[in-house]
């Protein structure tokens, strides 16, 4: 087995057992992400020497900066900014951020389809886009309502990080990719 291919797989392994730690408790723990992180970084060192060490820790930073604003605002949880940061690590930075978009949007869309299961998607929309509107004319906003206790649910990232890391890593591994570049 080639070192990009046991990454990749070393890589699937972490996420996966995040993903299945947080459906399960709606926790990611640090048993799992921070010898991850560690790990990353230890096998670029090895495998690439102080430039591999100086990308890792780069890619720790870059796919961790805006999970943890995200984060210092209460809008996601640490166990979340840490797993992000250990696929920074392992995947590197650029295939790292394209991870984490990845898992936002595939959490965007089932955070949608759910609002669109329930009958909510519509009026949700609805009301973004008078946001939206009123912002940009520097208008008074609408009046809001307050949520459904049922719609401010939390978000958990682990499963939508596990489709996003098969997707991008099967993206790479079989060169189709609209993100990775072959």
């Amino acid at each position: 087995m080639e070192t990009v291919e046991l990454g990749y797989a070393v890589l699937i392994v972490v996420v996966a057992l995040a993903a299945i730690s947080d459906a399960r408790t709606g926790h990611i723990p640090n048993w799992i992400t921070l010898p991850a992180l560690a790990l990353g970084v230890v096998l670029h060192l090895v495998t690439e020497g102080v430039p591999g060490l100086v990308v890792s820790v780069a890619a720790v930073c870059a796919c961790a900066i805006v999970p943890y604003l995200l984060f210092r605002r209460d809008a996601m949880g640490g166990g979340d900014v840490k797993l992000l940061a250990a696929i920074g690590a392992l995947a590197g930075v650029r295939a790292g951020i394209e991870i984490q978009l990845a898992t936002f949007v595939v959490a965007a869309i089932w955070v949608m389809t759910k609002m669109a299961f329930h009958g909510r998607l519509t009026a949700t929309l609805g009301r973004t886009a008078r946001v939206a509107v009123a912002n940009v004319r520097r208008a008074p906003l609408p009046e809001t309502r307050e949520l459904d206790p049922e719609m401010t649910d939390a978000v958990r990232l682990g499963m939508p990080a596990l489709a996003a890391t098969i997707f991008c890593v099967l993206s790479r591994t079989l060169a189709f990719s609209p993100f990775f570049g072959g």
